[in-house]
C-alpha cells in the first residue's frame, strides 16, 4: 500500500492525469486553439513518460500484490494507451474524453485514499503494513514460499525460513568473506513471503544468482517437455524415457551447479574453507532449483532512504545494475510434475526428502508499457 501511494506521489501519476483533465477542459472551450491542442498533447506525453517510470520501478510481484488488493488499475500497463486511444476516437468531442479521464482519475483517488487511511491507522497503532522504515540497509530480498513446499505445516514453514537464512548466509560468506545477520523487514501471508534487508552489493550477488537459477531451470524445463512428449510414444517404456532424459537432466543440473559454486567461491583465499563453501553452495543451489520448480519466487528491490546527499559513484552503479537484475527476474510457472526430489528445509521433516507435489504459482503482474506520444 505504501509503495503504491509513494509511487503515485513521487512519479506524479495523479498529477499527470489532472493535467490531462485540465487541458481537455480548455480544448473543449476552444477546439480550434492551436495552443490548447498542444497542451493536450504535452499532457498525454507527460503521462506516458510517467508510466514508463512506473514500469521501471514496479516489479511483477508488486503488481500481483496490488491485484490481490483489488487495485490493479492503479498502475495498469495500458493506462496511457487506453486514454490516448479514447481521445483519438473522440478527437472531435474533447469533453467526452475529459469525462472519461475524470472517471479514471476519481477511481484511482478512491483507491489511494483507502490505502492512506489504512496506513494512517496502522501507524497510529504502530503496525508495520508494508514499509521497511527505520531499517538499515540498501536493498530488500523477498522469498515467496509456496504452501505446497511446507504443506501448511508451521514447523515446515520454520524449516523453510531456516533454509532461506542458510542460503543467504552461505552466499554472503562466499561473496564477502563474512557471515551476515539478516534483519526481517516485512512478512506477508497468502503464500508466505519474507523480506530481509541487505547491502546493495550482496543483493546484486544474490540477484545474479537467482537469475542464473531461473535460466538454468528454463533449460531443464525444455528437456523435461521433450521427455513428456517422448513418454507418449508407445515405442519407449517409462524406464527408457527416464534413462534418456532423466540422466540428461541430472547431468545438466550437476554441471550448472558445479560451475556456479566454483565461480562464487573463487576469491576465497583459504583453500580448506573454499572447498567447504563450494560443497555447501552446491547443495544449496541444488535445493534452490528444486524450489524454483515448485513455485518459489524471489524479488529484489532498492530501499528508498530520505537522508540527504548523493551516493558514491560506485554505489550508484551498483544500484543501476540491481535495478536491471530485479527487472529481469521472470520466474517460470510451477511444474505440475517436478523432476527434482525436494530436499532440505521442510523436506527434512519427511525423512530428508519429499516426493514431488503439485503446486500452482499465481499469475504475476504484467510488464510495463511502451508508450508513444498522443496525437
Amino acid at each position: 500500500m505504501g509503495l503504491a501511494v509513494d509511487l503515485d506521489s513521487r512519479l506524479e501519476v495523479s498529477a499527470s492525469l489532472q493535467a490531462i483533465i485540465n487541458a481537455l477542459g480548455v480544448l473543449s472551450a476552444n477546439p480550434a486553439d492551436a495552443s490548447a491542442q498542444s497542451s493536450v498533447r504535452s499532457a498525454f506525453d507527460q503521462l506516458g513518460n510517467r508510466m514508463i517510470d512506473v514500469a521501471d520501478e514496479l516489479t511483477e510481484a508488486d503488481a500481483q500484490r496490488l491485484a490481490e488488493l483489488g487495485a490493479a488499475e492503479l498502475f495498469r500497463p495500458d493506462l496511457y494507451e487506453s486514454l490516448a486511444d479514447h481521445f483519438g476516437a473522440n478527437v472531435g468531442t474533447p469533453a467526452v474524453s475529459q469525462s472519461h479521464v475524470q472517471t479514471v482519475y476519481e477511481r484511482r483517488q478512491e483507491i489511494l485514499r483507502g490505502f492512506q487511511t489504512v496506513i494512517g491507522v496502522a501507524q497510529d497503532r504502530e503496525w508495520d503494513v508494508d514499509a521497511a522504515s527505520g531499517i538499515e540497509g540498501d536493498a530488500e530480498i523477498g522469498f515467496t514460499v509456496p504452501r505446497a513446499i511446507f504443506a501448511n505445516n508451521l514447523r515446515g514453514l520454520t524449516k523453510e525460513l531456516e533454509w532461506i537464512n542458510r542460503f543467504l548466509s552461505t552466499v554472503a560468506e562466499a561473496a564477502t568473506g563474512e557471515h551476515d545477520d539478516f534483519e526481517v523487514s516485512r512478512l506477508s501471508t497468502s503464500d508466505p513471503t519474507v523480506f530481509v534487508v541487505t547491502g546493495c552489493g550482496l543483493a546484486l550477488t544474490v540477484g545474479r544468482l537467482i537469475k542464473w537459477g531461473v535460466e538454468t531451470w528454463k533449460t531443464v524445463e525444455e528437456i523435461r517437455k521433450l521427455r513428456a512428449e517422448t513418454a507418449k510414444l508407445k515405442a519407449f517404456s517409462p524406464e527408457e524415457v527416464d534413462a534418456i532424459f532423466g540422466e540428461k537432466i541430472r547431468v545438466q543440473v550437476v554441471k550448472e551447479i558445479e560451475d556456479q559454486a566454483a565461480r562464487l567461491t573463487q576469491d576465497v583465499r583459504n583453500e580448506g574453507r573454499r572447498n567447504e563453501l563450494t560443497t555447501g553452495l552446491g547443495k544449496l543451489l541444488d535445493q534452490f532449483l528444486q524450489r524454483i520448480e515448485r513455485g518459489m519466487t524471489v524479488e529484489i528491490r532498492l530501499l528508498q532512504h530520505s537522508e540527504p546527499g548523493e551516493l558514491p559513484a560506485e554505489e550508484t552503479e551498483e544500484q543501476r545494475d540491481l535495478q536491471v537484475i530485479a527487472a529481469e527476474l521472470k520466474f517460470p510457472n510451477a511444474s505440475d510434475a517436478p523432476v527434482l526430489r525436494l530436499t532440505g528445509g521442510a523436506a527434512e521433516l519427511n525423512g530428508n526428502a519429499q516426493r514431488p507435489v503439485k503446486a500452482k504459482r499465481k499469475k504475476q503482474g504484467p510488464k510495463g508499457p511502451q508508450t508513444t506520444s498522443a496525437t
